[in-house]
């Protein structure tokens, strides 16, 4: 990994000046996307959550980085307790849905996910991620309009 790099990320800020000049140097520089992903993917590093802010950049503005880490994201994904990695999380799983790109498999790790979020104490984006990607996948998984009424009847006024 890159130190200049990995620095970079580490003082970087939630501002979005900021996001945009890391996203410009990796994708500037292919090299500085794998350490990207790198640092992103690891739970263990504090400053994953900075990775993954620039991350849902990309997956946003320039899908094409994004396929090769469905599925590490996807394993991510449930194991997310940052809030701002949540955030972002939710944001990118919400962008990999919409490219349906997805095995059947994908969808019901990403329904599960989902599922965790919506039921989960987590913030109104990550709510609102997971219902939209729900509200699309009900038109194929049917069995989600009921989960998703006894949900919102339990728990949202």
């Amino acid at each position: 990994m890159d130190a200049n790099f990995y620095e970079t990320v580490k003082n970087s800020s939630a501002h979005t000046a900021c996001r945009n000049k890391i996203l410009q140097m990796v994708l500037s520089n292919k090299d500085y996307q794998t350490d990207l992903f790198e640092i992103a993917l690891n739970l263990d590093d504090k400053n994953h959550y900075k990775a993954i802010w620039i991350a849902e950049m990309l997956a946003e503005k320039h899908f094409d980085f994004i396929p090769i880490y469905i599925p590490k994201f996807l394993d991510l994904f449930g194991q997310l307790k940052h809030q701002s990695a949540l955030r972002g999380g939710s944001r990118i799983l919400m962008f990999i849905h919409q490219k349906s790109i997805l095995t059947k498999l994908q969808q019901e790790k990403v329904i599960e996910i989902c599922l965790d979020w919506l039921v989960g104490n987590y913030k109104v984006v990550v709510k609102w991620c997971s219902l939209q990607i729900l509200a699309d996948l009900s038109q194929s998984h049917v069995w989600i309009k009921d989960e998703l009424r006894m949900i919102i009847e339990k728990d949202f006024a």
